[in-house]
């Protein structure tokens, strides 16, 4: 862990037991208690979401944020109406998919943002970013709260169950080879972003159920899959998030 990433947390931590104090003391007006742990718990997902350029992790908690203080940036600002919870969640998701399509088809927002991020605070993640290597026909990927990275490498991949919450995750397929009757891959996502970068060989079929969110396919005319070709299956359900499958 570099310096400035120690110092980053010891002043968040410090910071945090201030304004539990200050709360106690009733410095913070009608500010909850409740509501003041969870925004220590949202700030640290957007600094982490903005250092790895995942756009869900930063606007949904921001929505949250939104939903929190309502009350206090409608009197700030002067509006007359409330948005509500829902409005600003799905504005939030609407907001991180488009910009999700448009930014990753330029790599460069989100590269240089990664890199100003790890100039100042190291290559680790804030939270638990892990990059991982697998070699099992039944893969399970869990992320919460941060990004992770999974290369899979099977020559007989038989079902994989991916649960992203609150994060990114991105999941290489390019050296796995499905079992004769296909890959299940079952996803499991909330509030999060996923991308899946499948071999252009591969069929692809997709039966995710999908909330405020959907199933991205990039690239599709560069794909000419065989009938036997290898068989990928997409099942789950997404909730207030958005998949890419990335051909390579």
């Amino acid at each position: 862990m570099s310096n400035l990433k120690k110092l980053y947390w010891s002043l968040f931590f410090i910071a945090a037991a201030a304004l539990v104090i200050l709360h106690q003391l009733d410095k913070l007006g009608e500010i909850t208690l409740l509501t003041l742990l969870a925004t220590i718990i949202i700030l640290p997902i957007i600094v982490e979401s903005c250092r790895c350029g995942n756009f869900f992790g930063i606007f949904v908690p921001l929505g949250l944020v939104w939903v929190l203080y309502e009350k206090h940036f409608i009197a700030w600002l002067g509006i007359e109406k409330a948005i509500g919870f829902w409005p600003v969640i799905l504005a939030a998701v609407f907001l991180s998919v488009g910009l999700q399509i448009i930014f990753h088809r330029k790599g460069k927002y989100k590269g240089k943002m990664k890199e100003k991020f790890e100039k100042h605070f190291g290559d680790g993640d804030f939270l638990n970013g892990t990059t991982e290597y697998n070699d099992d026909s039944d893969v399970n990927c869990r992320v919460s709260f941060g990004s992770g990275i999974k290369y899979l490498r099977s020559d007989e991949l038989k079902k994989a169950y991916m649960k992203c919450s609150f994060g990114g995750l991105k999941v290489y397929f390019e050296n796995a080879t499905p079992a004769p009757e296909g890959a299940m891959v079952t996803v499991d996502v909330t509030c999060g972003g996923v991308e899946l970068f499948i071999p252009r060989h591969w069929r692809i079929r997709n039966s995710v159920n999908a909330f405020a969110g959907g199933v991205v396919i990039k690239n599709p005319s560069r794909s000419t899959p065989e009938p036997d070709a290898p068989l990928l299956v997409l099942n789950g359900s997404i909730r207030m998030s958005g998949i890419e499958i990335i051909l390579v």
